[in-house]
């Protein structure tokens, strides 16, 4: 399916079309039985996974939300019926820089007469717990920003994301493989604490979708995302849909800090994340609001957890194999030996430029593409890159650097493999 070119239909315009929110909602209007005109914003509009929304009909367009291109945003949402707005703080770093960003495009959407602003927020930590809890910036920044969105005036609606699904396959937040096979789940909170799951990439469209067509919602409605879930029953659940052991380890602030650590995040993630952890199971990730309530009045019935690892391809419980130099010889070889065995792999095929045939051809067989170069001094990519592995395989190319000091120095950076 394509999105419509018809002057007729609505036009959406979706921020970070090439991430993972944005995403979902560029694949939720293009699979609705309603037809949209999309125009998706990327800051690089030359990177494959902007080429591949061309090729689905959406209009991508190169724009970076910065102050300096004001008079860019403003252009680009002209005309437009609906406007999904989402951040990422991760990018940005600091609460400052946020909540500048999310200002600068409400201010656009009204400079240019957007009729609905759909905005990505969450709650507010210090808020909530007036004043104890400070260190969770990326959800105060954008409570911050849903209320300068209020203050606006714009019609608007808010959709904040759950906690990520895919959290627990990779980065800090993932299960880690034990010994014995089985896996353990590290969280600074008790098991009993109730969270929402969302399946991003094949679900969080569906709820902006719903906002944008079913009765009642639309400007002024706010749809809470997730189906509410305490950790402890999905290991239950984990456990029985993998025939796998699945253990909860609560640890103390200190022993959180070592947790975080070993991942190669700096230092203040583990406040951030701490203090995450804490008001949501002190306060409630939504806080008070009636999760269930405010879906039924929507129209909306959430997949099940179990529902969501049953749409996990490949198993999400398979090994991560990471494969540096995919498009070469040897990278090649070993991903085909992979795909054809009788076990499951998740795998992560690393190139330095991941539009070529070569990489592409890869993509189409279910692979997991990252454009990485690998010189020394590129210590933070090399952690993205491994991190969430079980397995790394790793290659250099003697011809291509060249000299054996390149060599030995492009190897030594599998030191940045965490265990």
């Amino acid at each position: 399916m394509v999105a419509s070119t018809e002057s007729s239909s609505p036009l959406v315009v979706v921020i970070g079309v090439t991430g993972q929110q944005g995403g979902s909602v560029a694949n939720a209007l293009i699979d609705s039985a309603k037809p949209y005109r999309i125009i998706g914003l990327t800051r690089d509009a030359s990177k494959p996974k902007a080429k591949a929304w061309t090729k689905r009909g959406v209009n991508i367009l190169q724009v970076n939300i910065s102050a300096e291109n004001g008079s860019s945003i403003i252009k680009a949402f002209e005309g437009a019926d609906v406007v999904f707005a989402v951040t990422s703080a991760g990018d940005l770093r600091t609460k400052e820089s946020e909540i500048d960003q999310g200002k600068l495009m409400v201010d656009s959407a009204k400079a240019a007469k957007v009729k609905l602003f759909i905005w990505s927020n969450l709650e507010s930590p210090a808020k909530w717990s007036k004043g104890q809890l400070t260190a969770v910036w990326p959800f105060d920044s954008k409570a911050e920003i849903a209320d300068y969105l209020r203050e606006s005036g714009i019609p608007h609606a808010l959709v904040p994301a759950g906690g990520y699904f895919s959290n627990f396959f990779g980065g800090a937040l993932a299960l880690v493989k034990q010994p014995d096979g089985g896996f353990t789940l590290t969280k600074p909170c008790p098991a009993t604490t109730v969270v929402p799951i969302v399946d991003i990439p094949h679900d969080y469209g569906t709820y902006v979708r719903a906002v944008i067509e079913n009765p009642g919602m639309g400007a002024g409605s706010e749809l809470l995302t997730g189906t509410m879930i305490s950790y402890e029953d999905q290991l239950a659940q984990l456990s029985k849909f993998t025939g796998k052991k699945f253990t909860f380890r609560q640890v103390d602030r200190e022993e959180w800090y070592k947790v975080v650590n070993l991942t190669g995040y700096p230092p203040q993630f583990g406040d951030v994340l701490y203090e995450m952890y804490e008001f949501t199971s002190k306060y409630g990730y939504y806080g008070d609001k009636d999760v269930s309530a405010n879906q039924k009045a929507a129209g909306v019935t959430p997949p099940t957890f179990m529902e969501m690892l049953q749409n996990q391809k490949p198993d999400a419980s398979a090994p991560s194999v990471v494969i540096i130099g995919i498009t070469g010889q040897q990278g090649g070889s070993v991903v085909n030996a992979l795909i054809r065995s009788n076990r499951p792999y998740r795998i992560v095929g690393l190139t330095r430029d991941a539009s070529k045939p070569s990489a592409q051809a890869w993509d189409q067989k279910g692979v997991q593409l990252r454009e990485v170069d690998l010189p020394p001094g590129k210590d933070t990519d090399v952690i993205k890159a491994f991190e969430g592995a079980d397995i790394v395989f790793a290659v250099t190319n003697a011809a291509e650097l060249r000299t054996k000091e390149k060599e030995v120095a492009q190897g030594k950076l599998s030191q940045y493999l965490k265990p």
